[in-house]
């Protein structure tokens, strides 16, 4: 965000004019935000944190002269997604990556949650399954993926229809189409 829209300044304005005490952590904190003409939006550290209508991010000490002003991208996306979460109608300006990296965490969660085995044993079967002089694939059947499985003791019924639910309907494509996904979860 170079220059805040004026969208982003009307809003602002507007919530800082709405400002009540009651809207505040403390008295000090109010008084801080007229003062500084800034949207308070809680302490960091050592220091409360304010959003300006023209995008400056300001902290503010307890020591009178210790303030810090800041256009910075970084500094201004994480004031943007902290204001977002005190006063929703920022939320609109927290950046689109943000929500990308949300939705893909989430995403990963799932994968994480959704696989029925242990991650070694998941990772171990990728090794397996990879491993020099491993037999050709006949493209079939997941001969040695059950082999694998069997030998561990581990729950063939849950999770061969896992594995085919992410592409995996014989060895190779346990491999290609798995390892892929969840290679790196697991640490492979």
């Amino acid at each position: 965000m170079s220059a805040p829209s004026l969208e982003f300044r009307a809003i602002v304005q507007r919530l800082l004019r709405d400002l009540e005490p009651e809207d505040c952590e403390s008295e000090l904190e109010y008084e801080w935000a007229l003062e500084y003409h800034a949207l308070p939006l809680g302490i960091d550290l050592w220091s409360r944190v304010f959003l300006t209508p023209d995008g400056h991010v300001v902290w503010a000490g307890w020591e009178p002269l210790e303030i810090k002003r800041s256009r910075d991208e970084a500094d201004l996306k994480r004031a943007l997604r902290w204001a977002a979460e005190r006063y929703p109608a920022m939320a609109a300006f927290v950046p689109r990556e943000e929500e990308l990296k949300e939705a893909w965490k989430q995403e990963q969660e799932k994968l994480v949650a959704s696989i029925p085995m242990s991650h070694q044993d998941l990772r171990e079967l990728f090794d397996h399954l990879d491993r020099e002089g491993a037999p050709q694939c006949d493209h079939t059947l997941l001969r040695e993926t059950i082999e694998f499985l069997q030998k561990r003791g581990l729950d063939v019924e849950r999770i061969v229809p896992w594995l085919r639910e992410f592409g995996g309907y014989c060895d190779c494509e346990v491999i290609y189409n798995l390892d892929d996904k969840f290679g790196k979860i697991v640490g492979r």
